[in-house]
């Protein structure tokens, strides 16, 4: 697409587990959400958007995560095959739908000694 015809960026929503003290498995999968970011950062097509970098001021956190989401031409929904989804990436993953914003799954496989647990 030629640079003068482009309005704005293509807003990119990344939803994956978050950082949590006590879940260490979520290293990983956090690793790969802040590689990504960084690497969408560089391209000025894109407008990459991870919660853990807003600035939120008096908006709930509920509110703010939501109205980014809808306002995304696309969701990256990354997941670790070894662990469930967590509740709030169910949450982004349905809002999402309900609102038909595009999304796109990256599944981590586990090795093969580790238990799969999405289906």
């Amino acid at each position: 697409m030629p640079q003068e015809t482009m309005k704005r960026a293509l807003r990119i929503f990344i939803s994956s587990a978050m950082e949590n003290g006590n879940n260490f498995e979520r290293e990983r999968i956090l690793d790969l959400r802040f590689k990504l970011k960084n690497r969408l950062d560089e391209y000025k097509i894109f407008e990459p958007w991870i919660l853990e970098e807003s600035n939120t001021s008096s908006i709930e956190l509920e509110d703010l995560y939501k109205s980014e989401l809808i306002g995304s031409e696309l969701v990256i929904v990354l997941l670790d095959s070894r662990y469930s989804i967590p509740e709030g990436v169910q949450k982004e993953i349905i809002t999402a739908r309900n609102n038909n914003v595009k999304r796109m799954y990256f599944i981590l496989p586990g090795n093969n000694n580790e238990e799969q647990h999405l289906k």
